[in-house]
């Protein structure tokens, strides 16, 4: 199948979504579905094949390329929103693991010993970041930018220091308001490192 949502409305699109899987398990046949449209990859595939200009980039689970993106590309497209990425240096801190560059982060111990290549990108989904006060010690200090409401969610701009934002999904009992200060906190378990090249880095 070639894109064969793509004409259609949203409300459509999501009915006709749940009709084709009803179809599909009751036939029990292999299907190859192209869709550029990551939901419906996402909830209608037992196996995802990403490309790139005609080359593939991930085959895996839904889940295996959602949770282990193979390098950046990956990583920024499969996610609404995408997710968030910043330059900088693996280091140590006290005898941690730690990211410096556009933010400074700790690492867990899945990236401690020799930080090889030194230089990498660090990723993170929006809604792995959690919100905290403006004047929590272990928290990132930023400022929100923007505020986009969606539905029981709101996506929030935040602008950071060195140049760097990022964007946060967050639930809508936050209540952020546009030019607030704020606190943000980065669980080193659900922290992404890659290569300069964009190349995912296997932890420990």
């Amino acid at each position: 199948m070639d894109e064969p949502l793509s004409n259609l409305d949203a409300l459509l699109r999501v009915e006709m979504r749940s009709e084709l899987l009803k179809l599909h398990r009751r036939v029990g046949r292999t299907t190859v579905y192209v869709t550029h449209d990551q939901v419906e990859a996402m909830t209608m595939a037992s196996r995802i094949v990403v490309m790139r200009l005609g080359e593939i980039q991930q085959v895996g689970t839904p889940i295996e390329v959602y949770a282990k993106p193979t390098n950046t590309f990956v990583a920024t497209f499969v996610g609404s929103p995408p997710m968030n990425l910043f330059a900088g240096r693996l280091g140590s801190a006290n005898g941690e693991p730690v990211f410096n560059g556009q933010i400074t982060v700790p690492l867990d111990g899945r990236w401690s010993g020799p930080p090889t290549p030194s230089e990498a990108t660090l990723g993170v989904r929006p809604e792995d970041i959690q919100v905290a006060g403006p004047e929590d010690p272990k928290a990132l200090p930023g400022r929100i930018d923007l505020v986009e409401k969606v539905g029981a969610e709101e996506y929030l701009s935040v602008v950071l220091g060195e140049g760097a934002s990022c964007i946060v999904r967050a639930s809508i009992r936050v209540a952020a308001h546009e030019g607030e200060r704020i606190g943000l906190r980065f669980p080193p378990d659900s922290i992404h490192l890659f290569t300069t090249e964009g190349l995912r880095l296997k932890s420990a």
